[in-house]
């Protein structure tokens, strides 16, 4: 019985990183870009979301990560801002057990979310590293995304566009400079996406409560098949 319960929290739990902060990351093919740009659409696709959606999402791997799922990163932009924002939000995860481990608060992930900022958008006492996990990578830009969008309608500080959300998700402020929009506008038209067109909450979806994301995560995993990142 304790072994069926071990094996069910176990399945329940993010997928690990597919490399360490210290050791470079692994080789990755374009078949395995291909894979994970299809678990990114399945995803998006089983929590209500639309094509453009997904292809915002895509989009965005496309740039963070080269599409490889599992990714620390470790640009010193990163590991500077990281440590920083640690600095600046450890007192906020009071409860939190990895809130002292410096080294743990990096940047992960299909979309680079810096930790500190993205780890409590899916659990505040949660590990980190579980946005090393593709299937919570998309379903926290989801949420990410539906708040910035919520405070967009709230306060009509700029248009909801695909560039203002992406932006706001981003950077952590709604309505930045028009400077911080450019690359994504140019990068978007090339791919096919109006970069100034308006987003509803129809077309982000909807993930699951905090209560449900855990067994949705595992469903999604199954739906797409998917396990461990591969891992040199």
């Amino acid at each position: 019985m304790f072994a069926t319960i071990a094996l069910a929290a176990a399945l329940t739990r993010p997928l690990p990183c597919a490399h360490a902060l210290d050791a470079p990351r692994p080789a990755f093919s374009h078949a395995e870009q291909i894979r994970t740009a299809r678990l990114i659409r399945a995803v998006v696709d089983a929590t209500g979301g639309s094509d453009t959606f997904a292809d915002v999402l895509v989009l965005v791997a496309q740039r963070e990560s080269s599409l490889q799922p599992g990714l620390v990163h470790r640009l010193p932009a990163d590991t500077q801002g990281s440590a920083a924002a640690f600095r600046r939000t450890r007192g906020l995860y009071e409860g939190n057990p990895f809130a002292a481990d410096a080294d743990r608060w990096q940047t992960y992930g299909l979309f680079g979310m810096n930790s500190n900022y993205f780890t409590p958008v899916w659990d505040k006492t949660g590990d980190p590293m579980a946005l090393c996990d593709a299937v919570v990578d998309v379903l926290v830009y989801q949420r990410a995304a539906g708040r910035v969008l919520a405070k967009l309608s709230k306060t009509g500080a700029c248009e909801p566009t695909w560039a203002n959300v992406h932006a706001a998700v981003s950077s952590g402020k709604l309505c930045p400079p028009e400077a911080r929009l450019a690359d994504f506008r140019r990068r978007a038209s090339r791919a096919g996406v109006d970069p100034g067109q308006i987003v509803t909450q129809a077309a982000l979806g909807r993930g699951p409560s905090r209560t449900e994301q855990a067994a949705v995560m595992q469903r999604l995993r199954d739906l797409v098949n998917i396990g461990a990142p591969a891992s040199s």
